[in-house]
């Protein structure tokens, strides 16, 4: 179970060679869990995931490295956890520190440099900036630093005890036998040899000469080790003396047995919780068991450079044993929201950029002979490639406050090099052309659309291709492929100077069936209907159709009307204008007499007989006190009355704008007959007179949104003159604000 930390601070002082970038230097590297002052409490993140999937600021870097190294397994590692979130972190209470006298200012907490309780070992609180810096994967993905990203109990037996013995050059372990008992214990307890002689060295200095917690001679507690300085607490006065005395504790008076012991510890308090990388027994953000019980706190160093410094003794062991290419695995962390760029060298001027896309090449002057592209910019990053005078690339970004361009070699990766050094080359595009500006697909078809680029010796010939509605037609490299109906525009782009054409697509939807709502009709003689088909799929592009009359002396067709002109029975067909489908119904043409007709009392209602319109109600009437005023009397008929949207009203409901009144027959429930309501005032359809209906007058009025409903026109026309306009609405505002009251008509 993993300890829990309750505000106190466990410090552990170690010597060691630190290894600071591209410099070796010597210096005490503090080891400190946690110390919980102003920390920032961060919920543990889901389960971290392990996959292919790296940023695009990062791929450069891998796509150069696998290319070097096409043995190493290189994958990208997602934390879950905001990269803002995690820098703050980090930099809160005690958790990150570096050697006050090595580093310039702007690497440190300045405030903490004279302070007892934040100053140990002549290590002072590292600066926001120089976390992110450390922090950020993206700074130090090359030969040397990945090993801060290897996952040590991967690939172990790839740590041959040449390269153990190898990464104690320079120290007194070397060549007495050490490796062999480093490489044994590390292959037995599954963990890299290559990582314990790292942390032994970063730890102790290999120094069996002067250093009591590995010569065995301590002269309180004689011949016990403890390679890893564990419980060497730095509050002691003397905390070496703390940690042999712990090895004696654990009987480790062997150096097989302390190298052992020091990675079941390892093993138990980090590597179980996913915490097998260097950087992650640094920076507490892995989770890939989904067992963390705390994050971004569980540390076995504050010593912000030790993992750099750690991944350079393997790295120069690995290549002094000739091993380096041996197969490896690195977790590279990726953090959510990151930004653009790498973190820059803490202390340099924040740079501005504007987006290039310039062909350039090495001039034939620099110097040396090669040109170094590096992580960040300027000449304190690191160097991840080396480009030849006459080699050419890609500026994606022009530095406009310094001299440190953004690049992009041909195979994908990025860096900065210096303008000094660089020349514009490119040949643009000046001319870029569609083969077809205008063309028609069908539903479904597949196309390539082809095209033409001047001059034809440009470099940079790489296009965008886009559309303006990819519901109807999608394109992916010119090809085109017909989604749905209706018209788009397809765009093509030049990346080099951003030229375009366009074709404009029309993708016809062709008719599949047609359909009626029903096989049978009754109708009243002497009226005119309208029956619409169902005409499937709803995207077709054509949904023209006309009807035919088996007996012009039954039913007559005007356009889309249907007219019944005498007593009889007949049939109607619906024909579509494209791909000529068809639908056929019965139609039977009954005599209604006037006196069984709906006949609507013209003594209390304004009735138009001709156009079949009611008017003349007050506002707000419910059927129940209309209903009698509307008869019939033949007993085969009921009268159904609907609402503007069509819904049946019941005798509680209100009477509005558009309420139809409708004769039908009781068995086959056709309607024989229909009368519509107008209310003037109430353009809504709801029987009430509101700002409802004064807005849907000034919206139409100001061409906001049309009144296009015949009935609802009418209503919206309250003074009757046959055009809505503002003296409408104002006899509508009249009206509610008590005013003057429209007059019912």
């Amino acid at each position: 179970m993993r300890i829990k930390l309750n505000k106190r601070c466990i410090k552990k002082r170690i010597f060691g060679i630190l290894l600071v970038f591209a410099m070796v230097t010597t210096m005490y590297a503090t080891n400190i869990i946690s110390y919980f002052n102003s920390v920032q409490a961060v919920a543990v993140p889901a389960k971290s995931v392990i996959d292919d999937n790296f940023p695009d600021s990062y791929k450069g870097y891998i796509n150069e490295l696998k290319k070097a190294h096409p043995s190493w397994v290189i994958k990208a590692f997602h934390t879950n956890l905001d990269w803002n979130t995690a820098v703050n972190s980090e930099s809160s209470g005690t958790y990150s520190r570096v050697q006050d006298e090595n580093f310039p200012d702007a690497w440190k907490r300045l405030e903490s440099r004279n302070s007892g309780d934040y100053n140990a070992g002549k290590f002072v609180l590292a600066s926001k900036a120089a976390v992110a810096y450390t922090m950020d994967p993206r700074n130090f993905l090359n030969d040397q630093s990945i090993f801060q990203f290897r996952v040590i109990t991967e690939n172990v037996d790839s740590d041959t005890q040449n390269a153990v013995n190898e990464a104690m050059t320079n120290t007194p372990m070397k060549n007495k036998g050490y490796d062999a008992t480093i490489t044994n214990g590390g292959k037995s307890k599954g963990v890299s040899p290559l990582f314990l002689i790292s942390r032994i060295r970063q730890e102790t200095g290999c120094d069996i000469i002067n250093y009591d917690s590995i010569n065995g001679r301590h002269p309180k507690y004689p011949g016990y080790y403890n390679f890893f300085n564990i419980g060497a607490y730095d509050s002691a006065s003397d905390s070496v003396k703390l940690g042999v005395a712990y090895a004696k504790k654990m009987g480790w008076d062997t150096h097989a047995k302390a190298i052992a012991g020091g990675i079941d510890w390892l093993k138990n308090n980090y590597i179980k919780y996913g915490q097998y990388t260097v950087y992650f027994q640094k920076f507490d953000v892995a989770n890939p068991y989904g067992n963390a019980k705390m994050i971004l706190s569980w540390q076995y160093m504050s010593n912000i450079s030790a993992p750099q410094g750690e991944a350079q003794i393997a790295y120069e062991g690995a290549v002094r044993a000739g091993t380096l290419n041996n197969k490896y695995t690195f977790y590279i962390p990726v953090y959510d929201n990151m930004p653009t760029y790498a973190a820059p060298y803490p202390g340099q001027t924040v740079q501005q950029y504007q987006d290039d896309n310039t062909r350039m090449r090495v001039k034939a002057s620099v110097y040396p002979d090669k040109l170094y592209v590096r992580s960040g910019p300027g000449t304190g990053y690191g160097i991840v490639y080396k480009l030849s005078a006459g080699e050419q690339f890609t500026r994606i970004k022009k530095n406009l406050n310094d001299v440190w361009d953004i690049i992009r070699l041909d195979n994908g990766a990025t860096g900065y090099v210096h303008r000094n050094f660089i020349e514009d080359c490119q040949i643009r595009v000046n001319s870029l052309k569609l083969n077809e500006h205008d063309i028609t697909m069908k539903l479904n078809d597949t196309r390539k659309l082809d095209y033409t680029i001047e001059p034809s010796n440009a470099y940079n010939k790489e296009v965008e291709w886009q559309t303006s509605n990819a519901n109807i037609v999608n394109v992916s490299n010119g090809n085109l492929t017909a989604k749905g109906g209706g018209e788009a525009t397809i765009t093509i782009k030049s990346k080099d100077t951003g030229i375009t054409d366009t074709c404009k697509v029309k993708v016809i939807v062709d008719v599949e069936n047609i359909t009626l709502p029903k096989t049978s009709y009754k109708m009243m003689n002497g009226k005119s209907y309208q029956i619409t088909p169902i005409i499937t799929p709803d995207s077709a592009t054509n949904k023209e159709y006309k009807i035919t009359s088996e007996n012009d002396s039954i039913i007559q067709i005007d356009g889309k009307n249907i007219k019944a002109v005498g007593v009889g029975d007949t049939k109607i067909t619906f024909t579509t204008a494209d791909q000529n489908k068809s639908v056929t119904a019965n139609v039977s043409v009954v005599e209604v007499k006037a006196e069984d007709a709906l006949n609507p009392d013209e003594t209390t209602l304004n009735v138009d007989k001709e156009k079949e319109e009611i008017s003349k109600i007050e506002p707000e009437t419910k059927l129940s006190e209309i209903k009698d005023k509307i008869k019939y009397n033949n007993e085969e008929y009921d009268m159904v009355v609907k609402d503007l949207n069509g819904n049946v009203i019941n005798d509680d409901g209100i009477i509005g704008t558009g309420t139809t009144f409708n004769l039908t027959t009781k068995d086959t429930k056709d309607e024989l007959q229909t009368y519509t309501v107008v209310i003037y005032g109430d353009t809504s359809g709801d029987g009430k007179i509101s700002t409802m209906d004064y807005t849907l007058i000034k919206n139409h009025i100001m061409d906001v949104k049309s009144i296009n409903n015949t009935y609802q026109y009418q209503g919206a026309d309250v003074n009757g003159d046959g055009i809505v306009k503002t003296m409408d609405y104002t006899l509508i505002k009249n009206h509610i604000m008590n005013i003057k009251h429209i007059t019912v008509r």
